[in-house]
C-alpha cells in the first residue's frame, strides 16, 4: 500500500512493506524506514494537522498511528468481532471506518469504530449475502 502527504513544503510517498513503513521524501528520493514488526495491510494519512500514518495489521487486529517520523502515537485495539481489518481510514470527527473480513472469516464489513476500538456502526454481513 502506498500513500503520499505534503511534508515541510515537498511531498513524502509512504509505502509499506516486510513489516515496515518506507517513506520517501520528494523529489529527492531520500528514504528513511521504520519497522511496524508485523504484517500490513492498509495504510493511510489523516488528515489532522499532524498528517499522522494509520497502519492496519490484520492479525494483531489493530490499527497503530505513527507519526511521519515513525513514532508510534498510539495504538488502536479493535473489537473482537472487527476480524482480518485490511484497511482504516481516520474521519474528521476522529472516529475510524474500517474494513474488514478474509476468505475465511464468516463476516465482511466496513465498520465505523470509536477511538476505543469498538463498532459504533456496522455496514455488510456473511460473506455472499449481498450485504
Amino acid at each position: 500500500m502506498a500513500d503520499m502527504v505534503s511534508c515541510a513544503y515537498n511531498y513524502c510517498l509512504y509505502i509499506s512493506g516486510n513489516q515496515c513503513i518506507h517513506k520517501v521524501a520528494l523529489p529527492d528520493a531520500g528514504v528513511t524506514k521504520w519497522q511496524v514488526n508485523e504484517e500490513v495491510y492498509g495504510l493511510s494519512v489523516t488528515h489532522t494537522h499532524t498528517h499522522s500514518i494509520l497502519v492496519t495489521c490484520p492479525n494483531s487486529r489493530q490499527v497503530k498511528e505513527f507519526t511521519t517520523f515513525g513514532r508510534l502515537l498510539r495504538l488502536i485495539r479493535l473489537a473482537q468481532d472487527v476480524m482480518s481489518p485490511c484497511h482504516a481510514i481516520q474521519l474528521s470527527s476522529g472516529q475510524f471506518l474500517v474494513c474488514h473480513g478474509d476468505d475465511d472469516d464468516p463476516v465482511h464489513r466496513v465498520c465505523l469504530i470509536g477511538a476505543d476500538g469498538q463498532v459504533v456502526k456496522a455496514y455488510g454481513g456473511p460473506r455472499g449475502s449481498g450485504s
